[in-house]
């Protein structure tokens, strides 16, 4: 079977585990744990990372930090996975959708501001906007900085899918007042389940940490004054994190070259749209996923042809603003992430993926498309 984007080994992992076990500190907040956070701030170039046990936890917890609460209103990306959405209503906010560029596919600015301009006539309190680096690509960062700044609104960086990706040579977890990052097991980097959380300000750090740990306050009995949440990363998920991490580079480097011989073997076969890389943005290319707008077909047709060959395909996101639980929510945009899932498909992008795999997948494709 190919699949779409399966967990890698190192060939380490075990040994990592097993120490852990031999320590006998499997429960949360052990020393393995610690250095897989010291890690991933060195990787960073950061001076705190926290380890979480996803990359939802991870931003829930950056929007109870930052203060997001009931009433607010938060800017986030139609043209993602809900796991970017669901945090915001966790916390009592409301996500306002907003569409993508059709340039990077991350969220537009132009539509950003419309959104905000809407929202603030009508005397709502929009406290945040959500940037998701989608399928590895990172947003346009300058614009969004500089429009979060003229706006008084904080920014949270979701680059669950872009680990490995960078702008202007920076990580982009980094970049603002929060990001995220996450180690599911179909990420570049994987833990079985985790995530990691980064926020600017110290004093917040201390917050997130607490409220990750059920909200146990310092003293020698169980006293909890604030709703916490069971978000600790596990000692054993730490271990697999550390054993991967010095694999990043090298596994960024095959993400991108698969994506490049698609590129070449699409070229001059079939017309096609892909994500424009912005300088200075470098994307890790988690996904290699290609846009056909000229061409009609069935995309679940497509991906069940090729599931009888054992190849997995996935369609593009559906967008949230589409989905039933968000049918309530407004939306600000022009649709182009409907067509963008009408007519995207996500390739088999493994890192051990080879050439004669590729050519297969694309020869497959394009018999199946102009049929």
């Amino acid at each position: 079977m190919i699949w779409l984007s399966p967990p890698e080994l190192t060939g380490l992992e075990q040994e990592s585990i097993n120490q852990v076990i031999e320590s006998k500190w499997l429960a949360p907040n052990g020393p393995v744990v610690a250095t897989f956070e010291a890690q991933l701030a060195l990787l960073f170039s950061l001076d705190e990372v926290i380890a979480v046990n996803s990359g939802t936890a991870a931003l829930h917890l950056a929007l109870i930090a930052l203060g997001i609460s009931h009433g607010d209103e938060v800017l986030c990306p139609t043209n993602t996975f809900a796991g970017s959405i669901f945090p915001v209503i966790y916390t009592g906010a409301k996500p306002i959708l907003v569409e993508a560029s059709p340039e990077s596919w991350t969220i537009s600015l132009d539509w950003l501001q419309e959104a905000l301009a809407s929202r603030r006539k009508a005397g709502a309190t929009v406290k945040a906007v959500i940037a998701v680096d989608l399928y590895g690509m990172p947003c346009n960062y300058a614009e969004l900085l500089q429009f979060c700044h003229t706006n008084e609104l904080l920014l949270i960086i979701d680059a669950a899918e872009s680990l490995g990706s960078t702008y202007q040579q920076k990580h982009t977890i980094g970049l603002a007042d929060a990001g995220i990052v996450s180690f599911n097991g179909n990420k570049i980097i994987t833990t079985s389940g985790g995530g990691a959380l980064y926020l600017a300000n110290p004093q917040y750090r201390t917050t997130a940490r607490r409220i990750a740990n059920q909200a146990k306050q310092p003293v020698r009995y169980y006293l909890h004054q604030e709703i916490g949440y069971n978000y600790n990363l596990s000692s054993l998920s730490a271990a697999i994190g550390l054993a991967q991490l010095p694999e990043l580079s090298w596994r960024v480097q095959q993400k991108r070259k698969i994506f490049e011989n698609y590129l070449h073997l699409l070229t001059g076969k079939i017309p096609f749209r892909f994500q424009q890389e912005l300088d200075p943005a470098t994307s890790n290319r988690w996904l290699s996923v290609f846009y056909f707008p000229d061409i009609s077909f069935n995309s679940i047709e497509i991906i069940q042809n090729f599931a009888n060959k054992q190849i997995e395909l996935r369609t593009a996101w559906n967008p949230m603003h589409t989905q039933p639980i968000f049918q309530e929510d407004l939306y600000f945009g022009d649709g182009f992430s409907t067509k963008l899932f009408q007519n995207g498909l996500c390739l088999p992008s493994g890192i051990k993926l080879t050439e004669n795999q590729q050519e297969k997948i694309i020869d497959m494709l394009i018999r199946l498309l102009v049929s």
